[in-house]
């Protein structure tokens, strides 16, 4: 009887060991750097989300296994974005036109050029200690 219950705890304990969780925060931005208010950030399955409030800040508390976050806000480009460990992110939705592409990989082409624009802009609004810059994670339990 108490072997059954030292496996049964011990299998507990190490099923905790794998379910960690981290903490991810941010700021959303639109491409003249407004804060964005009910952004919507979300695991890219959907299961977790949450909304950015009125200065754009957002938190979220999501398993450590997953690596992106998609965030979306009426009118503008969703972006897809790859935490690579880290847990504080800034992120810059850029307007979305309705421009007819001939094909996708034009439209990538498109937006990955307005992207890498307004990322050196943001880069020197960074340099000025105006915003957080990301950072990396530490474990949530």
């Amino acid at each position: 009887m108490n072997i059954k219950l030292l496996i049964l705890l011990f299998g507990l304990s190490s099923i905790s060991l794998f379910s960690q969780n981290k903490i991810i925060e941010g700021k959303i931005f639109d491409e003249n750097f407004q804060f964005l208010e009910n952004a919507f950030i979300e695991t890219t399955d959907g299961k977790y989300y949450t909304k950015s409030n009125e200065n754009g800040d957002f938190k979220i508390i999501i398993p450590s296994e997953y690596n992106e976050l998609k965030v979306q806000f009426v009118g503008l480009h969703p972006y897809v974005i790859h935490l690579e460990n880290r847990c504080f992110i800034n992120v810059i939705l850029l307007n979305h036109f309705l421009i007819e592409f001939k094909t996708l990989k034009e439209e990538d082409k498109f937006y990955s050029k307005r992207r890498k624009r307004v990322n050196r802009k943001f880069k020197n609004i960074l340099k000025n200690n105006k915003y957080r810059k990301d950072s990396y994670c530490l474990s949530a339990n």
